[in-house]
């Protein structure tokens, strides 16, 4: 397995990076973005802080809010209809193999290689932003 990277959007992944490394980004898990009681700036998951970056390069995207008082008791956003994985938009502009931004191959510590998607890499550990 490898990562194809010439059908990849790396213009649009640069950006993407640069939005992760912003201060001001609150890093979420398990939502593309939510809000938590009591906060007025929403925490997005890796895949939510890419859709914000894709919409602002101009990809349309439906979003609608509402509170999850099932799962979670947060506002949860919505991206053409998904709160926790791409929307298909996304997922083609990118040129991702999958809606969680599977990147295919994954090295570990230990040098062993596995199938790895940026959710998981996302919802592990703090990685970006200001948490």
């Amino acid at each position: 397995m490898y990562v194809d990277y010439d059908r990849l959007n790396i213009p649009l992944i640069k950006k993407w990076i640069e939005a992760l490394r912003s201060p001001g980004e609150l890093q979420g898990k398990g939502f593309l973005e939510y809000y938590l009681e009591g906060e007025d700036k929403p925490r997005r998951c890796c895949l939510g802080v890419l859709c914000r970056v894709a919409m602002a390069e101009g990809l349309q995207l439906n979003v609608i809010k509402y509170f999850d008082d099932v799962r979670d008791e947060k506002t949860v956003i919505t991206f053409s209809g998904n709160d926790f994985v791409l929307p298909v938009d996304v997922v083609k502009l990118m040129g991702f193999t999958d809606d969680s931004g599977n990147l295919s191959v994954y090295v570990t510590e230990n040098g062993i290689v596995r199938e790895c998607a940026l959710t998981f890499l996302n919802d592990g550990k703090p990685l970006y932003g200001s948490d």
